[in-house]
């Protein structure tokens, strides 16, 4: 993967094609990241944003609530006692 200096983006993007992620540093500690636009719009498609509470609606929150629990988390039944 490749890593380039924050200082550096503008020259870098002016001379390079962005086909892989990108790590941007600033001091040597790592920053943010740069992604192809296709790697963005397939994320973005697979992970919707998360939405608060308030958001849900009534029938939302039913379910939710009226989930079953899955059986490998079983072991923290303990937990509903509390």
């Amino acid at each position: 993967m490749t890593t380039i200096d924050a200082a550096d983006i503008s020259d870098f993007l002016d001379t390079h094609e962005v086909i892989e992620p990108v790590t941007i540093a600033r001091h040597g500690q790592p920053l943010a990241m740069i992604i192809p636009y296709d790697l963005y719009q397939e994320w973005r498609r697979h992970n919707p944003r998360a939405l608060r509470a308030e958001e849900l609606s009534n029938e939302d929150m039913a379910a939710i609530q009226n989930s079953p629990v899955p059986e490998e988390h079983g072991e923290y039944n303990d937990e509903l006692d509390k």
